[in-house]
């Protein structure tokens, strides 16, 4: 019954998904991957939610270590991250959509300043949804 009401009010979750709110989008982000039938407003959501994941961490790699934000920034990237990837890999695949790139550059910025960071977490955790769209592993990441 609950899965049946966040499918038929996708246009909210979406908003949820966009939210500024850090608990908001940690509370819509897991619903996408119990979802049977995602629409395209939620992958759309999704891509906004990568590119403000990018957005931050090129903020991070530009951020000196002896800011005040300089850990939480980290935290708060990886939490993020985390969240997103489990939905991005629901939506992807439900969508027959190649989830590939979002990812790939996520990878990739983190991987600037990977060393001695929680951005190597980030990098590794991409890192793995990358391999499972190679074939080296099917299972949700």
């Amino acid at each position: 019954m609950a899965r049946l009401a966040i499918e038929d009010r996708q246009d909210e979750l979406a908003q949820l998904i966009r939210s500024q709110d850090a608990g908001a989008r940690e509370l819509a982000l897991p619903a996408v991957t119990g979802m049977q039938r995602i629409s395209p407003v939620i992958s759309q959501a999704l891509l906004a939610e990568a590119e403000l994941i990018k957005d931050g961490i090129r903020d991070f790699n530009r951020m000196d270590e002896k800011d005040a934000a300089f850990l939480s920034a980290q935290v708060e990237l990886r939490s993020r991250f985390n969240y997103w990837k489990r939905a991005w890999w629901t939506a992807f695949h439900q969508l027959g959509i190649d989830g590939r790139r979002p990812v790939e550059e996520i990878h990739d910025l983190a991987t600037e300043r990977s060393r001695g960071t929680s951005m190597d977490e980030i990098v590794l955790n991409a890192r793995v949804v990358l391999d499972a769209l190679d074939g080296s592993g099917g299972s949700q990441p």
